[in-house]
């Protein structure tokens, strides 16, 4: 285990004459301070604290040498031009530190959507003047910020041959001159060392682009259709992360030779998540012809899709193959299900898994998507808990996939549902020769509109009646006060459960049989 060490800087007010012969720090060579001070000069992200660049002001200050030190490495001073801290009224800093940075490389961080004109003309200076020597650039433009033009456009499109980093936010769309076109040539096709790009709402002309072949990162809008995106895909062997955004304007088109298209490996992937807007159609398609690692973090979310029979179909399978995909060398220890009408989403492990579908009518049966995942290798077996929210939905009773998938939870130990999945699961798991989640121990609502204290109390009643007895009933989750439109009073027939909720801001607790059910009657307590 790497133990982490703190520096602790000397005071300021202190004599540099003292400090020379009290702290052994200033007897350190030269090489083991510069890595220091590198280290500490780093911008690291969006919440740097302290900023690399306040401290490593103050470390100039702490002594001669130190600073000597420091204003002859003018790389130090590249790494830290984070416009949060150069929001001073006049520009004699902001020039400063540009000025000690030289020619070495730059790291910038801007996010700036407050109208500060200062700070924009000093981003405009940076990326019209010295583009050729940003190495790391992390910006966020706000929708009043006047860069998101033409003029910053057309020097993204120049090479860049020191890029490593690219990541830009814009809370505006694009100039509609970008939307309209066949797409920006990154980089002037020339970013040699790129690991990382991030930026979404504007179409990339990607085919073939060198700049793509070293890319480890990927966040951005896809405006491909599935052969070329498949396509693009193959000119990364390298990527570990893959986002992509959806695309507001695309609709929802046929792939034309689905069964023809390539087959990509991405062997490093680790971290994949899409958004497909109202095109499932293609990436479904994309999907069944990825090859991936087994350890790889997955996230699919459609937007409003049209409810079509070979999608549902296609959906099922893409479903079940991811799934195992990223559980096949652990197991999950969660699992979440919701339903509705025209909703269908599955996650795990705290959303490293999860699979969402949306659609513009009701889904005929979205039981259907369950249909083989018990049969699955993943070991559901595993899992300890467990939610399930139904909205909306009159589900079959004792439909075969959902029975199917609870046979398998055996170890479930916490079971959060809402209302109406409490009366659609109560039958199966108090019925039947074998009970489902036969470990289950405590109950958790999560929702509180429409409870019904008759199907809780029958609920509790049988699992105590099958010799397996819910423990605990956690209605902690009740923020809006609704538990005082219930009377949970008959609850305390089922001798031994805990009742746990909040009073205020106060937990309470009851155990049944104690004979006060008053305490339950939450109708006459508020």
């Amino acid at each position: 285990m790497t133990r982490q060490v703190k520096l602790k800087l000397p005071s300021q007010d202190v004599q540099s004459s003292n400090l020379d012969s009290q702290s052994p720090i200033f007897n350190l060579d030269q090489g083991i301070l510069w890595r220091i001070f590198s280290i500490l000069a780093h911008i690291k992200g969006n919440d740097n604290n302290p900023r690399a660049l306040i401290s490593l002001r103050r470390l100039s200050q702490v002594s001669t040498s130190w600073r000597e030190l420091i204003l002859a490495s003018p790389s130090l001073w590249g790494r830290v031009i984070d416009f949060a801290c150069l929001q001073q009224p006049s520009d004699d800093w902001r020039i400063e530190v540009l000025r000690r940075t030289d020619n070495s490389p730059l790291y910038i961080q801007a996010w700036l959507g407050h109208g500060d004109s200062r700070l924009e003309a000093f981003l405009a200076l940076i990326l019209e003047k010295q583009w050729t020597r940003i190495r790391w650039l992390n910006i966020g433009l706000g929708r009043s910020c006047p860069l998101a033009e033409d003029a910053m456009w057309r020097t993204f499109q120049t090479p860049a041959p020191q890029l490593e980093h690219y990541s830009v936010v814009l809370e505006r769309p694009p100039p509609r001159s970008l939307l309209a076109t066949i797409g920006l040539n990154m980089f002037g096709n020339h970013a040699p060392l790129i690991k990382h790009f991030a930026s979404a709402d504007f179409k990339i002309r990607g085919l073939h682009s060198n700049w793509l072949t070293d890319i480890r990162n990927l966040h951005f809008t896809c405006h491909f259709a599935a052969p070329e995106f498949l396509d693009v895909l193959s000119q990364m062997p390298f990527l570990e992360t893959l986002e992509v955004f959806t695309d507001a304007e695309e609709a929802e088109m046929p792939v034309i030779g689905k069964n023809m298209l390539q087959t990509v490996t991405l062997p490093h992937l680790k971290d994949f998540g899409v958004n497909t807007g109202q095109a499932m159609n293609k990436y479904l398609a994309v999907l069944e012809h990825l090859v991936l690692p087994a350890v790889c973090e997955f996230r699919f979310q459609t937007g409003v899709a049209a409810l079509v029979q070979s999608n549902l179909v296609a959906a099922q399978r893409v479903l079940h193959s991811y799934f195992e995909l990223c559980f096949k060398h652990f197991s999950p220890y969660d699992l979440i299900l919701e339903m509705d009408k025209r909703n269908f989403n599955l996650s795990a492990c705290g959303f490293s898994f999860s699979f969402g579908l949306e659609f513009d009518r009701d889904i005929p049966d979205p039981c259907m998507f369950l249909k083989g995942l018990g049969s699955s290798s993943v070991p559901l077996e595993d899992i300890i808990r467990c939610s399930i929210v139904i909205s909306g939905h009159n589900l079959p009773p004792n439909d075969a996939n959902f029975s199917q998938t609870l046979a398998l939870l055996s170890s479930v130990e916490e079971l959060e549902v809402n209302p109406n999945a409490l009366r659609f699961l109560s039958p199966m798991l108090t019925e039947g020769d074998v009970i489902p989640m036969p470990a289950l121990r405590e109950l958790v609502i999560s929702e509180f509109d429409n409870l019904d204290p008759d199907v809780l109390l029958d609920f509790f009643a049988l699992r105590h009646t099958v010799n397996a007895p819910i423990q605990v009933l956690d209605l902690t989750k009740d923020r809006e006060c609704r538990l005082k439109l219930y009377n949970l009073g008959p609850l305390d027939q089922v001798p031994g459960l805990r009742v746990v909720w909040f009073s205020g801001s106060r937990r309470q607790e009851y155990f049944c049989g104690d004979g006060n059910s008053f305490a339950l009657d939450f109708k006459d307590n508020s």
